[in-house]
């Protein structure tokens, strides 16, 4: 079997998919990187898309359009070849949404196109089919994400984490970790611990900042309370062990969202995370999460900062995240067998 992957991912960042495909190549297939070949002449026998939202990116509507026209010629001569075309359906709209119009004229063409999709929980696909109809009729799979554990250098403790990041030991660390958008809930997070008046908390904030009003909000915030620590950048690999250590409680108040791989990194460290009760936190937390994912309801604020925090400190979490079925040879072996389905369809 020859997929073509887009992408094919890699070690540093967000490697779920890369690690993915590595264990599927151990299996004998054959995987290569859409960046690396003339996708317009490449034969495979999938075609494997994770984002397809990404291709909506760039500095004016007409470099948007470009990237848009060229991709879609890939997807309608792969299929002239008769290549299967699957997505992997991690999210349903770009979280920037600038060309929301254009964004949504392309999805239509793209899922009458497709064969099949893939999703990482149940509720993904209901919610999916809400905003694409078409995917009613397309076959698909729920196969779960893969986890991170085993991929960093976690040789720090919590103690020297802090040390190392100028944290005070006795601490309440709330962090958020990762790429820092608005979808997030990045201005309730910032607004609901500004109003707490633990001087031992800490809001530690880590990711890039790609957008210049939540820069400028951070920005301000972080000059109004000292208790506000930002690492504006791209959280490379080494840092990631340096900042889960540090951190007491990971906040995640989603605005929407249809799959986090930010909490699936957080479970991977055994961190608890606080998330939105919607239906897509609901069925992470009773498939991996156990204790350690807290749902709040309604809009994030204080009360519900200072009582998380107050059931962390307690040690009222018992059990903890079981991610055995996130496992790579599992995923593989499964997203192997969905491929075979639809080519002998």
């Amino acid at each position: 079997m020859r997929i073509l992957a887009c992408p094919l991912g890699e070690p540093e960042g967000n490697s779920a998919q890369y690690y993915l495909y590595e264990a599927m190549m151990e299996k004998g297939i054959e995987v290569y990187d859409y960046k690396q070949v003339n996708p317009w002449i490449f034969r495979c026998d999938i075609f494997h898309i994770h984002w397809p939202q990404n291709f909506f990116k760039g500095r004016t509507i007409f470099h948007v359009f470009r990237n848009y026209i060229s991709f879609l010629i890939s997807v309608l001569l792969q299929k002239l070849y008769g290549t299967k075309i699957i997505w992997t359906c991690h999210n349903i709209v770009s979280h920037q949404r600038k060309y929301l119009i254009l964004e949504r004229s392309f999805m239509k063409i793209f899922i009458k196109l497709l064969d099949g999709t893939t999703l990482l929980l149940e509720t993904s696909h209901n919610y999916a089919i809400q905003y694409y109809p078409g995917l009613r009729n397309k076959p698909f799979r729920v196969i779960p994400p893969g986890h991170y554990i085993g991929q960093f250098k976690n040789d720090i403790d919590q103690a020297t984490a802090r040390k190392f990041l100028n944290i005070p030991a006795d601490s309440f660390v709330f962090s958020m970790i990762g790429n820092l958008y608005e979808y997030k809930g990045i201005p309730e997070l910032i607004s609901s611990f500004s109003k707490t008046r633990d001087l031992k908390f800490r809001l530690l904030l880590a990711g890039k900042i790609p957008e210049n009003k939540i820069k400028w909000l951070i920005n301000n915030a972080q000059k109004n309370d000292r208790r506000i620590i930002v690492y504006d950048g791209f959280v490379t690999n080494e840092k990631i062990p340096l900042y889960f250590k540090c951190t007491s409680l990971t906040v995640l108040p989603f605005r929407e969202i249809n799959n986090s791989g930010s909490l699936y990194l957080t479970l991977s460290f055994n961190t608890p995370a606080l998330v939105p009760n919607i239906p897509q936190m609901k069925e992470v937390k009773e498939k991996y999460g156990n204790d350690e994912i807290i749902l709040f309801d309604g809009v994030l604020n204080s009360e519900v900062l200072e009582n998380t925090s107050e059931i962390v400190r307690q040690n009222k979490i018992k059990t903890k995240s079981n991610l055995t079925s996130m496992n790579y040879e599992y995923i593989a072996d499964s997203t192997i067998n969905f491929f075979k389905d639809i080519l002998n369809k």
